[in-house]
C-alpha cells in the first residue's frame, strides 16, 4: 500500500508556544509566583511577545519598563538524539485519527520527542518577595520535587493534501457499487470525533484540526539546590533572579497516511502514487570480493531478508508494495498480481498466459496446460502453488481452481468492493512436495531442471528424496559440500520465470554477470510487451 508522509503546518503557533506558555503558568504556581505577574515571551527577534498584551523588550534593565513584577521567558529547542531512529512512522504505535477498515485507509499522527529549555528570568521590585520566591523553590527541590508532571492542551492541523486524496478515494468508492454516502458523511464517520473545523477571521479559509490534551509531560529544574543569586537590575532597582526549566514533549510533527492503490476495482491515478526510490538490488553489481562479502550485511538487504522480500519478486502493477498477511509455510514468493475483475465475470481473476507486461516461461506454461493445472491451487500437491488473497488475507484453496485454459477461477462471484490478488510461489523443500508431482514433472525434464535450479536444491535434499523418486540424474553438477553447491550454481545461467519485456534471449543465457543474482536466480517468468 502506498504511504504518504506530510508535515504538520504551523507547529510553533498551534502547539509549542501555547503548550510551553501553559507549562510556564504551571511553573508559576509551583514556585509561588503570583498570578498577576506578567509573562513576556521572548521571540527569535529578541523582542518579547507579552501574553495578552503588547510587545515588550529583552533588556531587563530598560527604564522604559515599569517597575512591576514580570516573568521573561526565552526558549531553546533540541531534538532528543536518543530517540532518533525510533520514531513510529508506519508502525501501529499511534492511534489513528482516520480509519476505513474496509478499504484499508488509515491516517495517524507522527510524534517526535523534543526537549525545550525554558530560561525564566523573574523580575520583582520587592526584595522580600524575591527572597521568599527563592526559598520556596529551594524547599521544593529539597523535598525531591525538582521533577514535575504537567498537562497541556493544544491542537494540530491536518495537512490539506490528505483531503484531496480522501475525496478521490471517496469518488472511486461511490463510482462502483456505491454506498450512497456523501463525502461529508464518509469523512465524519471515519474521522475521529475530536476533529473540528477551523476558519480564519474572514471565513475564507477552512481547515481541520485535532485538539489534544497531552498528559504527564515531564519537566525539571536544571539548577543544583537553589536558583542563582538574585542581582540588582540597574536603574530600576529591580531584583532579578533566573533559572532554567527543561521539558520533554512529544510533538505531533507529521501525519502518515496509508491507502490502497485500487478502490472498488478501480486503480488510483498515477499522480496519487508516490514514486518509490530506485532499488539497486535490481541491477547487476561489479563488486570486489570484499564488497560482495559485506554487501550481504547492509542494513537494507538485511531488512529485506528479515521480512521475506527478495529482489526478484515481481509485482503487478510494479508499484504495488503489498505484503501478504500469511502464507503456506515453506514457500518462496515469486509473483503477486493485483486483479481487476470483469463486471460480467466475477469468478475470473486472471489467466496465467495473459499477465500484461509479464509472461511465464513457455515450457512451464505448456507443462501447466498438459497436466499441472489441476494441482496448482492445492498446497504441496505441486512444487508450484497459486494462492488467492482477499485484501491481505489468505483465502482457502477450496474456493479456487485453474482450468485447462489456465484461467484462475473462484467458485463464487467476488465483490467489486474488495481487492483481490493472486500469488505464485515455489515450494522451497522438495521433500515437502507430493512425490507424484515430480513423477509427472520427469516427463518434462527441462521444466524439472529449471525448477530445481530456481529453488537451489541441494545434493542432500535429492538424496533424501531418492528412495521415493530419484531426481539426482537431473542435477549431476551438484556436489555434496556447500562450496561445491555454490560453485555449481555460479555456473548455471540466470533463470527467468517472470521478467520484463526488455529481457533478451542473450540476457537469459548470460553467465558472466557478477553479483548475488547468480546465487539467487530469478525464477522461470519473463516480461512480454504489454497486451500480448
Amino acid at each position: 500500500m502506498p504511504k504518504l508522509y506530510l508535515p504538520v503546518p504551523e507547529i510553533e503557533k498551534s502547539i509549542t508556544r501555547p503548550v510551553l506558555l501553559d507549562i510556564v503558568r504551571q511553573v508559576k504556581e509551583i514556585t509561588g509566583i503570583s498570578k498577576d505577574t506578567k509573562e513576556v515571551f521572548l521571540g527569535d527577534a529578541r523582542s518579547g511577545l507579552q501574553a495578552g498584551s503588547t510587545v515588550g523588550s529583552d533588556i531587563l534593565d530598560n527604564t522604559n519598563i515599569s517597575a512591576s513584577k514580570q516573568l521573561f521567558i526565552e526558549i531553546s529547542e533540541q531534538f532528543n538524539e536518543n530517540s532518533l531512529g525510533t520514531v513510529a512512522l508506519a508502525q501501529t504505535e499511534n492511534i489513528p485519527i482516520f480509519i476505513d477498515d474496509v478499504l484499508g485507509v488509515v491516517l495517524k499522527p507522527i510524534y517526535t520527542s523534543r526537549t525545550f529549555e525554558i530560561r525564566i528570568r523573574y523580575r520583582n521590585p520587592s526584595k522580600t518577595e524575591a527572597k521568599s520566591w527563592r526559598d520556596n523553590i529551594y524547599m521544593h527541590v529539597n523535598h525531591l520535587r525538582d521533577v514535575n508532571l504537567h498537562n497541556a492542551v493544544y491542537h494540530y492541523i491536518v495537512p490539506k493534501p490528505f483531503f484531496v486524496l480522501l475525496q478521490e478515494i471517496h469518488r472511486l468508492r461511490e463510482n462502483v457499487e456505491s454506498y450512497g454516502d456523501t463525502f461529508e458523511n464518509y469523512f465524519l464517520s471515519k474521522f475521529t470525533k475530536r476533529v473540528t473545523e477551523a476558519t480564519t477571521l474572514t471565513g475564507d479559509s477552512a481547515t481541520f484540526v485535532i485538539p489534544e490534551r497531552q498528559m504527564r509531560i515531564q519537566g525539571w529544574f536544571t539548577f543544583q539546590g537553589s536558583p542563582e543569586r538574585e542581582e540588582m537590575g540597574g536603574e530600576t532597582n529591580m531584583w532579578i533572579s533566573e533559572f532554567t526549566y527543561s521539558v520533554t514533549l512529544d510533538v505531533p510533527t507529521g501525519v502518515h497516511m496509508s491507502y490502497p492503490i485500487m478502490v472498488h476495482n478501480q486503480l488510483l491515478d498515477d499522480k496519487y502514487i508516490p514514486k518509490a526510490p530506485e532499488d539497486d538490488e535490481l541491477h547487476d553489481k561489479a563488486l570486489t570480493h570484499y564488497q560482495t562479502a559485506f554487501h550481504r550485511f547492509e542494513g537494507q538487504r538485511a531488512l529485506r531478508n528479515a521480512i521475506g522480500v527478495r529482489s526478484n519478486m515481481i509485482f503487478i502493477p510494479k508499484h504495488d508494495d503489498w505484503l501478504k498477511d500469511n502464507a503456506p509455510p515453506g514457500m518462496q514468493f515469486v509473483l503477486s498480481a493485483l486483479c481487476e475483475l470483469l463486471p460480467d465475470n466475477r469468478k475470473l481473476l486472471l489467466n496465467l498466459d495473459e499477465l500484461g507486461d509479464y509472461a511465464i516461461d513457455e515450457e512451464v506454461l505448456e507443462y501447466f496446460r498438459a497436466v499441472e493445472y489441476r494441482y496448482l491451487t492445492l498446497p504441496y500437491k505441486s512444487i508450484f502453488h497459486l494462492s488467492y488473497y482477499r485484501h491481505k488475507f489468505l483465502s482457502t484453496d477450496r474456493n479456487t481452481y485453474v482450468d485447462a485454459d489456465l484461467n484462475f477461477m473462484t467458485k463464487e462471484d467476488l465483490s467489486l468492493r474488495e481487492n483481490h490478488r493472486v500469488v505464485l510461489s515455489l515450494v522451497n523443500d522438495v521433500s515437502a512436495v507430493d512425490p507424484a508431482a515430480f513423477k509427472r514433472m520427469k516427463k518434462y525434464p527441462n521444466v524439472l531442471r529449471k525448477v530445481l535450479k530456481a529453488i537451489r536444491v541441494t545434493k542432500h535434499q535429492l538424496i533424501r528424496l531418492s528412495p521415493v523418486v530419484d531426481l539426482t540424474a537431473f542435477m549431476p553438477e551438484l556436489g555434496v559440500t556447500q562450496k561445491e553447491i555454490d560453485q555449481a550454481y555460479l555456473m548455471f545461467p540466470i533463470l527467468y520465470t517472470v521478467s520484463s519485456s526488455h529481457v533478451t534471449a542473450r540476457d537469459q543465457e548470460d553467465t558472466g554477470k557478477i553479483g548475488d543474482e547468480k546465487k539467487n536466480p530469478v525464477y522461470p517468468v519473463y516480461n512480454k510487451p504489454h497486451g500480448l
